[in-house]
């Protein structure tokens, strides 16, 4: 059953990573949504439109995880963000990496938890023309695959931050 929805206040870069987000946390409403910036974090019902109020991009995304609880307890959310970067690290360099499908994936989850960075840990896993037996057998990263996750990160407004072991 199609559910109609009404999304106002982001541009087309923005809405498919909306669309990515209420698909991977099942989102299920009838109505009007609206993104505005403001001074804090918001999420509240204003008639039968739901509002999302963000300070920052990765905060909107973080509204949408809160919607079901707002239309269905009739509250109101407000926050206001005191540390101002938010990240987890994902360790690529142990055993077989993550897919790329994977990471986006991640990045979703972690746009609706209000973070607004991730590191990859990433030692050998990442494609060196002039080495072609660098991390050879462990999985690897192009460096299109690469330019896809931060792509795909910045619609959520998460900065990819790459972290490798340089020694000596």
């Amino acid at each position: 059953k199609d559910i109609f929805m009404k999304v106002m206040g982001l541009d087309s870069k923005h809405f498919a990573a909306f669309d990515a987000a209420k698909n991977k946390i099942n989102l299920k409403i009838k109505g009007e949504i609206e993104f505005k910036e403001s001074d804090c974090f918001r999420v509240h019902k204003d008639g039968e439109k739901v509002v999302i109020e963000y300070t920052e991009l990765c905060e909107a995304f973080r509204g949408i995880s809160f919607i079901d609880r707002v239309v269905k307890e009739g509250c109101k959310i407000e926050q206001k963000c005191l540390i101002p970067f938010r990240a987890t690290s994902l360790d690529l360099s142990r055993n077989a990496v993550m897919t790329v499908d994977a990471v986006k994936d991640w990045i979703v989850l972690s746009a609706a938890m209000g973070l607004n960075g991730l590191y990859l840990y990433m030692e050998d896993v990442y494609t060196i023309p002039e080495y072609p037996y660098f991390g050879h057998q462990r999985g690897r990263y192009t460096t299109e695959e690469l330019c896809e996750i931060e792509a795909f990160a910045n619609s959520f407004g998460i900065e990819i931050t790459p972290i490798i072991q340089t020694l000596g």
